[in-house]
Formats: C-alpha cells, sequence, structure tokens
C-alpha cells in the first residue's frame, strides 16, 4: 500500500525553510514527550517487518549459498555480487546497526571467498571482480541504510502528525480521505473509522469566505480561514493550511491540510468587540464627565487617557498626546486632588472631593469630583473620575439663601408692624418716668433749702430710665436690621426672658398670663440671638393672639424647657389653652402663605422653622388633647464648662 506521508520527506529537503517544514518541526518539538510515552507503550516508530526466526534461516541459508557458490563454482563471474540480495533482505526488517553490520560480514565473506579460490594467483581480472562485488555491497549497505533512515523520518513525522492537536486530513485526488488523526476526532466527532473513504466536501461541508475553491498543484500552499460543521451540526471557525500532495506516479495525489478550531477565539473577540462599544457608548453617552487617567502609586503624571463628551464640555478636549488634569485645578485642588488619588489607590475605596475647575477658554466651574481606583498595568494604575458641575448648583443654593434671608427679613418687618403698640408702650413708660423724675428733681431744687440727696436720685431715676428706653430701642433695631448671620453661645433662660419682657404689653392686652418655667441657668446653645429672638417673639405672639378670641377659662402661656443628655437635644415647649391649630395648617408642615389668622399672610412660622433648621434645630407644631396649640422648638445643647 502507497505510504501516505510517502511525498513529505522529499518535499521537506527540498524546501527545509517552508512554513510548512517550520510547522511540522514545531509540532514535533512540542509533542517530544507525547512521543516518549509512546515509544515507552510499545509504539513502533519504523514501519518494518520483524526479524522472525524464520526470516533469519532464510538469510543464513542465502547467505551459506552464495559463499559456497562464489567459492566452488569456477566462472568469470562476479558472484559475490550476490550478497546484495541478503543486504536488501535485511534492510526490509532490521535496523541501522543490523544492516551495517551484514554489509561488514559479507565483504568479509567475499573476501574470504576470493582468497580460498585466487590465493598466489598473479593479478587478473578477477581482483577486479572482487573489487566491484566489494563495491556493490558497501553501495548495497549505503542505499539500505539510508533508505531505512528515510523510513524512520517519516515513520516520526507521520507520528507527529498523529499526535498533533490540531486537525491533520489527508484526501486524494476525489476529495476522499485517507488518513484522519486524532485531533480530527477530538475536533469533528467522528473517528478515523467512520470518516476514511469519505469525501471531507459531504461529511463537514466546507464552505470558503469566498466562491473559490482553491486547488492546488504538487508541492503548493494555501493558507485561510474556512467554516465546517462538526458531528452535532454545529459551525467552527478554523485556520487551515493546505499542501497539495504528490500523486503515485509523480501527479496530482490530492491535499495534506492542518486545521485549528479559532471558533472559541472568534467569539471571545465578538464579545471583546461588543463589550468595548457597549462601554464607550456607555461612557460617551453618560450625562457626566467621566475621565480614565493613568498615574503611579505616588500620584504622579495624572495623565488623562481617555475622556468622554460630557467631560470635553467641562474642561475642553484633550490636548493632543496627553493631558495633566490637575493642571487646571484652583488653589489648594492640585494639591486636594492627588492627596485623594493617592488614598484611592491605598485604600481601594472611592474618595470624593470638590474643586475649583479653571478651563483655558470657559469660565471657572466648582466641581464635584470622585476618584475610583482601576486597574494595573505594571507600574501604571489608571483611576477612574467622575465629575459633576456643581456651578449652578451653586449658585441657586445661593440665591435661595438670599431668598431665605430677605424673606427673614420680611418677617421680622411684620412683626415689627404688629408690635407697634408693644414698642409705644415700652418706649411710653420710660418717657413718663423720665418726665416725673424731672419735675420731682425741679421742685426738690426750688425749695428754700434744696435737697440734693433728692434730686440726685431723681437724676439716678431719669439715667436708668434712659438706659431701659435705649435698651427697648436697640431690641427694636435689632431686629429690623438686616444682618449676616452670627452665631454665638446663648442662654435659653436668658432669651426666653428678654422675650416675655418684650411682649408683656401685648400679653396684658390680651389677658394672658405667662407661667416662665424656664429658669436653669445651665441650658446653652449655638445660635444667633436676633434669629432666635425672632423665632420666639413669632411663637409667643402667635399663642397671645390665638388666645385672645376664647372665654370662659383662664388664658394662658406655659413655657417649658427640657434637656436630652443622651440625644444632647434641648427643647423649649410653648403650650397655649386657645383654639388650637387648623387640621390643614398640621397635614401641609407649617407651609408657607398658610395661616390661622384672619388677614394672616402666613410666613411667620414658615420662616421660623427655617431659622431653626439652619441652626440644625427643628420646629414642630401639633394640638393639646385638652384644648389649645403646643410648639416646640429643639436645639442641639451645649454644655456650660465647669
Amino acid at each position: 500500500m502507497l505510504d501516505p506521508f510517502s511525498d513529505i520527506a522529499p518535499r521537506f529537503r527540498m524546501t527545509a525553510a517552508s512554513p510548512w517544514h517550520r510547522l511540522l518541526t514545531f509540532r514535533a518539538s512540542v509533542q517530544t514527550s507525547e512521543l516518549t510515552s509512546r515509544k515507552k507503550t510499545g509504539r513502533k516508530q519504523e514501519k518494518r517487518i520483524p526479524m522472525t526466526l524464520t526470516r533469519w534461516l532464510i538469510v543464513l541459508i542465502l547467505s551459506i549459498g552464495v559463499f559456497l557458490f562464489s567459492t566452488v563454482v569456477s566462472t568469470h563471474d562476479a558472484l559475490a555480487v550476490l550478497y546484495v540480495l541478503c543486504i536488501l533482505f535485511i534492510a526490509e526488517a532490521g535496523g541501522a546497526r543490523t544492516i551495517v553490520t551484514a554489509g561488514a560480514v559479507y565483504s568479509a565473506l567475499a573476501i574470504i571467498s576470493f582468497l580460498i579460490k585466487h590465493y598466489g594467483e598473479s593479478f587478473d581480472s578477477a581482483y577486479i571482480r572482487l573489487g566491484i562485488s566489494l563495491v556493490a555491497i558497501a553501495v548495497a549497505t549505503f542505499l539500505s541504510r539510508r533508505a531505512q533512515a528515510g523510513r524512520s523520518q517519516l515513520s516520526e513525522q507521520s507520528l507527529w502528525l498523529a499526535l498533533t492537536h490540531d486537525t491533520v486530513i489527508i484526501r486524494d485526488g476525489g476529495d476522499r480521505i485517507i488518513d484522519w488523526n486524532e485531533g480530527a476526532t477530538r475536533l469533528y466527532g467522528w473517528s478515523r473509522e467512520e470518516a476514511l473513504g469519505k469525501k471531507v466536501q459531504s461529511l463537514l461541508k466546507t464552505s470558503f469566505p469566498t466562491t473559490i475553491v482553491p486547488h492546488l498543484a504538487p508541492g503548493a500552499l494555501w493558507s485561510g480561514e474556512i467554516t465546517r460543521l462538526d458531528r452535532d451540526g454545529r459551525p467552527m471557525i478554523l485556520t487551515s493550511t493546505w499542501m497539495g500532495r504528490v500523486g503515485e506516479y509523480g501527479g496530482e495525489g490530492g491535499v495534506i491540510e492542518l486545521s485549528a478550531d479559532l471558533t472559541q477565539e472568534r467569539l471571545a473577540q465578538a464579545g471583546r468587540i461588543e463589550s468595548e462599544s457597549r462601554y464607550k457608548a456607555i461612557f460617551n453617552g453618560a450625562g457626566v464627565p467621566i475621565f480614565e487617567l493613568s498615574t503611579d502609586s505616588q500620584g504622579a503624571d495624572v495623565i488623562v487617557l481617555a475622556q468622554n463628551d460630557a467631560a470635553d464640555r467641562l474642561v475642553g478636549p484633550k490636548e493632543t498626546g496627553a493631558a495633566d488634569l490637575t493642571k487646571i485645578l484652583d488653589g489648594d485642588g492640585h494639591r486636594l486632588f492627588r492627596d485623594a488619588i493617592v488614598r484611592a489607590l491605598a485604600e481601594g475605596v472611592r474618595q470624593e472631593l470638590s474643586c475649583r475647575v479653571i478651563p483655558e477658554k470657559s469660565s471657572p466651574r466648582d466641581v464635584a469630583f470622585t476618584v475610583s481606583p482601576g486597574a494595573q498595568y505594571g507600574e501604571s494604575r489608571t483611576i477612574l473620575v467622575t465629575a459633576v458641575d456643581m456651578t449652578e448648583r451653586n449658585q441657586a443654593r445661593m440665591r435661595v439663601e438670599q431668598m431665605q434671608t430677605d424673606l427673614a427679613h420680611a418677617s421680622r418687618i411684620s412683626a415689627l408692624g404688629q408690635m407697634t403698640a408693644v414698642v409705644a408702650h415700652e418706649i411710653n413708660q420710660p418717657l413718663m418716668a423720665t418726665v416725673t423724675f424731672a419735675r420731682s428733681g425741679r421742685r426738690w431744687l426750688r425749695r428754700d433749702t434744696p435737697d440734693l440727696d433728692e434730686v440726685g436720685r431723681c437724676l439716678d431715676g431719669i439715667v436708668s430710665t434712659g438706659e431701659r428706653a435705649a435698651r427697648v430701642v436697640e431690641r427694636i433695631r435689632a431686629m429690623s436690621r438686616r444682618q449676616t448671620s452670627e452665631h454665638e453661645k446663648l442662654s435659653l433662660a436668658h432669651l426666653v426672658t428678654e422675650t416675655v419682657e418684650i411682649l408683656s404689653s401685648e400679653f396684658q392686652r390680651y389677658g394672658v398670663r405667662v407661667e416662665n418655667c424656664v429658669t436653669a441657668p445651665d441650658l446653652y446653645f449655638i445660635g444667633d440671638r436676633v434669629q432666635i429672638h425672632q423665632v420666639l417673639v413669632n411663637v409667643m405672639l402667635n399663642a397671645a393672639q390665638a388666645m385672645g378670641s376664647i372665654s370662659g377659662r383662664p388664658r394662658r402661656l406655659i413655657l417649658n424647657a427640657a434637656q436630652d443628655i443622651s440625644r444632647g437635644n434641648l427643647t423649649l415647649t410653648i403650650d397655649d389653652n386657645g383654639a388650637g391649630f387648623p387640621l390643614a395648617l398640621l397635614e401641609d408642615g407649617v407651609a408657607p402663605f398658610t395661616s390661622s389668622k384672619e388677614g394672616g399672610v402666613g410666613l411667620g412660622l414658615s420662616v421660623s422653622r427655617t431659622i431653626m433648621e439652619t441652626h440644625e434645630g427643628r420646629l414642630n407644631v401639633k394640638n393639646r388633647l385638652e384644648g389649645g396649640a403646643s410648639v416646640e422648638l429643639q436645639w442641639p445643647a451645649l454644655e456650660e464648662p465647669q
């Protein structure tokens, strides 16, 4: 039978640098361990007939016959040439050493036979026949040894092809499979016995990127990608190399092909492309600026690798080559940003910071950054940074704060309007007292003997009442003045007492009796005196006005304070026994422009709640079960140092 690999070795020798030869050489190197394993299990490298005892007897008989015939028979022919037959017979089954040994033995027999027949004779044609016989034996030995080495090499190459993980399929000129290795069995699913004799196209449904099917002359090569179906009908993408075979009579003999499966690689590549496309779409479609940075563990050389469209709008397009993001940060932003990067890389957690960004071609922006650690590539680390432009939000917050300040000021002016009678009463009393003291002093001076001591007491009274009037005026002016908030340490008992004194005339007007239980001197908190006065005046005046319409029961305003040490809270409760809050006001949560008084604008409690929230406190309202309303003011308590 024709060896399907018989046409490979000559082509390797002719084109030793060909890709096919390099591929097989590489396969031979990586399959050394597997070849060794096959040798240990008894698989022979050479396809030769075993040297059995019968074969040795035949060779021995033939050798003895040639020796006796060439020694006994007198002839002028070189009968020792017949030893070549024995060498060829041995070469079919023997190894290299056996062939060389046989050649030496037969050369010795030819010389012995010559000496027995022609010893002592002069030089004649017999010596020439001996030389011809020895040359023939030597040439036969050399050629047999070379043929045996070629067969061994072909056997190893066949084994390499059989053991390779890639598929090896050999087919004849009719496209029928004449060899099929284990790699083809693993890949396609058909065993060698099932595949042999089948046509490749009908078995594997081969398709090419183009409609042109390669036609290869002997020795020609073709490489490319093909698609085939396995036994279960699953499509596979293969990279394949084909080489045209030499036929039995030197013509075209089919194709030898090596193929490797690229299906998983192509699927992974498609997955990577899809993932990259999805990441790119998310990256560029995000509504917030995103930067991908590269840096070292110390946060030096913060290079922008990529940034999305929103980032371009925030800081401008990335410069050609690379840009350092920290160079457009203002003030301490450069240091804060690098510190955030170092902490993110060291701790592996996200860091947040706010900086002012000064782009080259736009106005400064207030930006909140989030710095997250990314992947590491050698000494370089990637950082993912997201940014939120806080400029408009900060500007809006400042406008809201200004509006709240204006609203509070308007509320104070409104409260002052309602306190006109209070102001008149508070100022009128010191003025009338001053007039009385002056008149008394004048009478003491007009006496025949002026009483200077009484005059001095009258003058002291004038000074005292004047200072009292000045304090009243100063309190009223402080409430009406537009000024920034100045927080200081305040005594709750002192503030409550001052407020009760300011509203004393209003309480008398509405017939309200104040029960001030806030007398503990150690209740302190941090706040703005004017704003807290405004809250207390609003709440107490509202309570007094709410009790003005009731009858049949005493009108009482009860003030209590308590400190929750465990929670660190200081609470002032203002209870009245008036009509209580309307249900709508309780449901709206003290919303602006919601009032329980006829003609009220509904700003008092709303502004008071805003002031309390700016002091990190709360204002809560509810109705009492026994009738009336209850307002609860709560601040973070401050303990008085010993």
